[in-house]
């Protein structure tokens, strides 16, 4: 029997949780499909998802599909976290804002979702976080940088195409003159307002240069612009720039290397914590020139200097763009996922898998529209 699923891009079933009152903050949780009985289960786990650039909820197309397996899952729930990055609002944001927004939304969960809900359920709740593209810096930041007052552990954590906003910018600048004008002014600017303006002030650049970077009706401040651009990498990378291919093995080592130090990435068996870790094969925001099965080994290899393991089902996913629009990539990713929640809970049954196996033979079944 096939599954039968039409999934929406623009509305979904869910339940929103206020995390952070004073800056309007909510996390979605995302409830099954059609409102089934099921939306009343308590779940004890939970997997938050963090988006990318101009990323909101339901942005990213693979998340409602990815809820609806997981929902499939004893105990386990999705929720897409909303930040004040979210939508147009990372221009004048930053990662550290971000990582102590995605602590609070952790602390939430912890306090008001796994914690109550495993006393029902009789499980340890665990929460696992899953970056897509810009959240994958902040999933990596929130696990190899210590905070002075404390972050919560996780127990996971899953990177969704990370890429290199410099290289990025780089390979937009070779094709076309316009962006290359636009991006040596933004430099010039940038450079000059933030060695000149006061601590607490913000300036942004003109949004008819920052719309040739592929940027519309975003204010970009000069700060961020900096970090993503990171024209001083690779030797003194900004704090945006984590995913670059010539990043030495010494910088990486500060950061995938730094995450069993941490002590943030938690393990589920008494062993080495893992991370797992995706890219795109055709993913348009990164070089043809760069090979990223070779990028994902150096990062394994820092991560296993730092007595971290890269997940088994690590790797690059075939025929996949930046968002993973292609339902055959989509099934490969979700089948992923949901290989790394066995690791941290054996209760998720390995037939899940077969099933999604089996869906995946049953693609004209499964669409998405819009409403």
């Amino acid at each position: 029997m096939s599954v039968s699923l039409a999934v929406s891009t623009s509305t979904a079933d869910g339940r929103l949780h206020r995390y952070w009152p004073e800056r309007n903050l909510n996390l979605f949780e995302h409830l099954p499909l059609g409102g089934t009985t099921r939306s009343n289960v308590l779940k004890s786990n939970t997997l938050i998802f963090i988006g990318g650039l101009c990323d909101s909820f339901l942005a990213v197309p693979y998340v409602p599909i990815l809820a609806y397996y997981i929902d499939q899952c004893p105990d386990w729930t999705l929720m897409e976290t909303q930040l004040s990055s979210s939508g147009l609002g990372w221009g004048t944001g930053d990662i550290p804002r971000d990582v102590e927004e995605i602590e609070k939304a952790v602390e939430y969960v912890r306090e008001h979702v796994t914690s109550s809900n495993s006393t029902v359920t009789n499980h340890s709740g665990k929460v696992i976080l899953m970056g897509h593209s810009t959240g994958c810096q902040d999933v990596l930041h929130y696990l190899h940088h210590r905070s002075e007052q404390g972050r919560p552990p996780v127990d996971g954590a899953i990177l969704q195409a990370a890429v290199s906003d410099r290289e990025g910018l780089a390979m937009m600048r070779e094709q076309d003159e316009n962006v290359q004008h636009a991006y040596k002014e933004c430099l010039r600017i940038s450079l000059n307002s933030e060695a000149q303006k006061p601590q607490d002030k913000i300036c942004t650049l003109p949004p008819e240069l920052t719309g040739l970077l592929g940027w519309p009706r975003v204010h970009v401040s000069s700060k961020r612009f900096l970090s993503l651009a990171s024209p001083s990498s690779p030797v003194r990378p900004e704090l945006d720039d984590l995913f670059s291919s010539d990043l030495s093995d010494e910088t990486l080592s500060k950061t995938f290397g730094a995450v069993a130090r941490s002590g943030l990435l938690k393990s589920n068996d008494g062993g080495r914590p893992s991370l797992l870790i995706l890219l795109s094969a055709e993913d348009e925001y990164t070089p043809k020139t760069v090979d990223k099965q070779i990028l994902i080994e150096r990062w394994k290899k820092a991560l296993n200097v730092g007595r971290t393991d890269l997940a088994p089902d690590s790797g690059v996913i075939v025929g996949a763009s930046h968002n993973v629009n292609e339902q055959e990539a989509q099934f490969d990713l979700i089948k992923r996922v949901l290989g790394y929640l066995r690791l941290a809970d054996a209760g998720i049954p390995a037939k899940l898998r077969y099933k999604l196996d089996h869906d995946r033979g049953s693609l004209a079944s499964i669409h998405c529209s819009k409403e």
